[in-house]
C-alpha cells in the first residue's frame, strides 16, 4: 500500500487550476474539495505507510540478529516488535514462531505459526514450521496431543505442495 499517497498526491496535483495540467472535465466548484480529499488520503496513506515500513525493518533487523548465533533473545525482540506493527502478515508471524523456537520455547513458537498459516494457509513453510514445533512438543511429552496435531499439519503441508523436499523432511522428522 505505499503507492497509495503517491497516487493521492497525483490525484490532487491533477485536480489543479492550471489549463491543460489536469481533469478539465472536473467542474470547477469540485476541484477544491477533490483535491483536499485526495491530499488528505495521501496522508492517511503516508501516515500508515510508516507503521508498515517500520514492521519491515524490525524483519530487517530480526534476519540480522539471526546472524549472531549467541542471541536468540535478539531476534525474538526484532520478531515481537514487527508483529506488534503489523500483525497482519504471515511472515512476521514466522519469524516470531522460529525466533520463540530457537528460544526452546516450542508452545509459543506453535501458536505464531499458528497465525501464520492463518494469514497464509497456501504456503506450506508455516505448515512444515508447525509440524517441527509440534513435533518437539512431542518428543518432550508436552501435555496434550501435539503428536496428532504434528501430523495434521505436515499432511496440510503435503496437500500444498507434494513434491517439496522441505515438505518430505519435515515428514521423516514427524515420523520418528
Amino acid at each position: 500500500y505505499a503507492w497509495v499517497p503517491w497516487i493521492a498526491t497525483g490525484g490532487a496535483i491533477a485536480l489543479t487550476d492550471r489549463p491543460g495540467a489536469g481533469l478539465d472535465l472536473v467542474p470547477r466548484r469540485w476541484k477544491a474539495p477533490l483535491a483536499s480529499g485526495a491530499l488528505a488520503i495521501a496522508f492517511v496513506g503516508a501516515w500508515t505507510g510508516q507503521g508498515l515500513a517500520q514492521a519491515s525493518q524490525a524483519l530487517h533487523e530480526f534476519r540480522g540478529a539471526l546472524r549472531e548465533p549467541q542471541d536468540p533473545r535478539g531476534a525474538l525482540q526484532y520478531a515481537k516488535r514487527a508483529v506488534t506493527l503489523d500483525g497482519g502478515r504471515a511472515a512476521y508471524w514466522d519469524a516470531l514462531g522460529f525466533a520463540l523456537f530457537a528460544n526452546a520455547r516450542y508452545r509459543e513458537a506453535s501458536a505464531a505459526y499458528e497465525q501464520a498459516a492463518q494469514r497464509a494457509p497456501y504456503d506450506p513453510a508455516s505448515w512444515v514450521s508447525l509440524a517441527r514445533s509440534y513435533t518437539r512438543q512431542a518428543i518432550l511429552k508436552e501435555p496434550g496431543d501435539p503428536r496428532a496435531r504434528a501430523l495434521a499439519a505436515i499432511e496440510r503441508a503435503g496437500l500444498i505442495a507434494p513434491s517439496s523436499s522441505a515438505v518430505h523432511a519435515a515428514w521423516s522428522e514427524v515420523a520418528k
